[in-house]
Parts: C-alpha cells; sequence; structure tokens
C-alpha cells in the first residue's frame, strides 16, 4: 500500500526493483513486453543480490510482489492443465462410444 503522494518518479527512484515487479505483474495483456521484464527483473535480482550481495527493503518487497504474482500465474496454469486433463478423457470416452456403434 502506498501513501497517497507517492509518485512515479518517486517510486522509480526510492523503489526501482518494486517498481518492475509491478510493472511485470501488471503488463499481462502484453506477452512480449511482459517477457522483457520478467527477464530484466530476474537478471537485476541475480546481479544485485548473488553477484553484488546487496540487501534492502526494495529488493524484498520487489521479490515478494513478484513471488506473489508468479503463484498466482502458477495456479491458474495448473487448473488449466487440470480443465484439459478433463476434457481429453470426455473426449477419449465420446470417441470410443462412437467406436462401439
Amino acid at each position: 500500500v502506498f501513501a497517497p503522494n507517492v509518485s512515479l518518479d518517486s517510486l522509480r527512484r526510492e523503489r526501482p526493483f518494486l517498481l518492475l515487479a509491478i510493472l511485470t505483474m501488471t503488463s499481462i495483456s502484453h506477452t512480449a513486453l511482459q517477457d522483457s521484464l520478467e527477464a530484466e527483473l530476474r537478471e537485476t535480482l541475480g546481479r544485485k543480490v548473488i553477484f553484488n550481495g546487496e540487501k534492502s527493503l526494495d529488493l524484498l518487497q520487489g521479490l515478494l510482489v513478484y513471488l506473489a504474482w508468479y503463484a498466482a500465474l502458477f495456479h491458474v496454469i495448473l487448473y488449466l492443465q487440470g480443465t484439459i486433463s478433463i476434457l481429453d478423457m470426455i473426449a477419449s470416452r465420446y470417441i470410443n462410444s462412437l467406436k462401439w456403434l
């Protein structure tokens, strides 16, 4: 939750990784842009945390936003896979029932 006076420019200056995570999460209707932003987010996280050993509230908040988005996306994918499996089973039974006619 942001204070009402927080601007995009202040986020860009003070919490750039959090802003990148928010932009990545909210660009769902633009797949190519989202893929590019996600690659940038992962590269930035790896560089800052693994190579530079940085620790900051910005990185933590951005990582939490990214993980929450990724977990939600993972559940949607699992749901779709389950639905496809059920439809495939129904279609197979229907096709098999036609063989007996």
